[in-house]
């Protein structure tokens, strides 16, 4: 995945061999201050749990990971975001009851479920990586700037949604 600086704050973030499950977005512009349809999609639907990530080093919040059930009986995790201390999911989308991101994907069908997932260990065991990957792990997703870009990101979402003020590092 690419990262290619537009302007002095713009960021790029290419991601062409994984597309956004619903609208099949294969790069997203991130501007500071701007959360658009596009900015909305993509942390939506194909790179939330970066964003949970970085919302997660910054607030310490628990990840709040959104769970469907498939005919098999098997759970698989669909959405990453975090739990704000009045209970609400804290994603893209802002601060909203879980149910809002479950409706979003109802019509995939199945059972949905909130997980409260407290550590990035546990995050990335769900996500099937090795015991012992590194909280930063998701840092490395993207080259310099996108990880500053997502926490930019990150920064934003939580100055305007969460229920408690943030001293943001």
């Amino acid at each position: 995945m690419g990262v290619e600086l537009i302007t002095g704050a713009a960021v790029r973030l290419d991601f062409e061999n994984r597309p956004t499950q619903r609208r099949g977005l294969r790069s997203v512009v991130l501007r500071p201050g701007v959360v658009d349809d596009d900015v909305r999609e993509a942390f939506s639907w194909g790179l939330c749990h970066l964003l949970a990530c970085a919302l997660h080093e910054i607030t310490g919040w628990p990840f709040g990971v959104l769970e469907q059930s498939y005919a098999t009986g098997a759970w698989s995790w669909v959405h990453a975001a975090v739990i704000t201390p009045d209970g609400l999911l804290l994603d893209v989308h802002g601060a909203r009851h879980w149910r809002e991101a479950e409706a979003e994907r109802r019509h995939f069908g199945g059972e949905f479920r909130l997980v409260n997932v407290p550590t990035f260990a546990e995050l990335y065991r769900m996500f099937g990586l090795p015991d012992g990957t590194p909280d930063t792990w998701w840092r490395g997703e993207f080259s310099d700037p996108g990880p500053a870009a997502i926490m930019r990101l990150a920064r934003d979402v939580a100055s305007r949604h969460a229920s408690t003020v943030l001293e943001v590092a």
